[in-house]
């Protein structure tokens, strides 16, 4: 809306009532555009079929600037939609029998506030996914200068944590298809050998291979 109220009053016209409907379906999914171009960049956690090397990677490549892997602090059931090479994951909060919630896996990206439209529409916003801020845990290690060896010393993981938006299902969308059990299945969970990190889901490209 915000874009569009901006190209009305550089021509000094008065909207329409055609003008006003075009420009709230630009933004149907992203109601919170204007407040989202406050800033150069947004933080995304992208854990799905974006994701680097996956198929709708292109919706961020040239959008965007990655910054690091991440967690979600939070722990979730990673359910996928199995359909082959379109699959595609489904984080829901709701707690389900005999499947296990985990942290997820994905990469942190700043994406420019424009895009978000595109990203709300793909994931359909407020409908099939809801976009949240979230909780991530960000693992790095610092690089310091030593004068003894004169060179550099890279030290222990540690961890820092980091704000960003999040597409998460809408259980109320998806539990009905779920329970059905027809082409749902949770993705792969994994075991780390860091002390500070437990178990996670992680969508990989060997998830498109089955259904």
């Amino acid at each position: 809306m915000l874009l569009a109220l901006k190209r009305l009053f550089k021509h000094n016209t008065f909207p329409t009532e055609r003008w006003l409907e075009e420009a709230d379906e630009e933004v149907k999914f992203t109601p919170d555009l204007w407040n989202m171009e406050r800033r150069q960049l947004q933080l995304l956690f992208v854990y799905d079929e974006m994701m680097r090397g996956h198929h709708e990677h292109d919706l961020i490549r040239e959008h965007s600037i990655g910054v690091a892997t991440a967690y979600t602090e939070e722990k979730f059931i990673l359910w996928k939609k199995n359909l082959g090479k379109e699959s595609y994951p489904i984080p829901l909060a709701k707690r389900y029998l005999s499947v296990p919630s985990a942290r997820i896996k994905g990469e942190l990206y700043g994406i420019v506030p424009s895009q978000y439209k595109e990203l709300d529409k793909h994931k359909i916003n407020g409908v099939h996914f809801i976009r949240v801020r979230v909780n991530l845990v960000v693992p790095f290690r610092r690089i310091v200068k030593t004068r003894e060896q004169q060179g550099t010393v890279t030290l222990d993981e540690e961890v820092q944590r980091i704000r960003a938006w999040m597409y998460i299902g809408i259980p109320s969308f998806w539990d009905d298809q779920i329970d059905s059990g027809f082409l749902f299945s949770p993705s792969q969970i994994y075991t780390p050998n860091r002390d500070w990190l437990d178990k996670y889901y992680y969508f990989s490209q060997k998830e498109y291979d089955v259904r």
